[in-house]
C-alpha cells in the first residue's frame, strides 16, 4: 500500500513540476501583460497544489500534511483572488493602451 502512495505522489509532484514548467516557459514567452497573468496563474493554482498533493501523499498523515492542506487551502482561496485585482488594476491603468505593440488580438 505504501508503494501505491508513494507513486501517486511521485506522480503529482512530477505532473506539478511540469506544469510549473510550462507556466514558466509562457511567462518568458508571452508578450501580453495579461497572458503573462494567465501563465502566473496556471503556476499558482494547477502546478502548485499538484505538488501540495503529491508532498501530502509522500508525508502521510502528520502535523506536516495538515499544514500542507492549510497552505493548499490558503492557495486556492488567495490565488485567485489576487490574480484577478492585478487584471483589474491593469485594465483600470490602461496597461495595454501603454504597453506598445502588444494587442490581445494579433499576440
Amino acid at each position: 500500500m505504501d508503494n501505491i502512495v508513494e507513486m501517486i505522489g511521485s506522480f503529482f509532484l512530477f505532473f506539478g513540476l511540469l506544469f510549473s514548467l510550462v507556466g514558466i516557459i509562457g511567462m518568458i514567452r508571452f508578450k501580453n501583460l495579461f497572458q503573462k497573468i494567465h501563465a502566473a496563474s496556471l503556476i499558482e493554482t494547477v502546478g502548485a497544489l499538484m505538488i501540495l498533493i503529491g508532498l501530502i501523499c509522500l508525508e502521510g498523515l502528520s502535523l506536516v500534511s495538515f499544514k500542507l492542506i492549510f497552505i493548499a487551502f490558503l492557495l486556492l482561496l488567495m490565488g485567485p483572488i489576487a490574480t484577478n485585482i492585478v487584471a483589474k488594476v491593469a485594465i483600470r491603468e490602461e496597461v495595454l493602451k501603454k504597453d506598445k505593440g502588444a494587442n490581445l488580438l494579433n499576440s
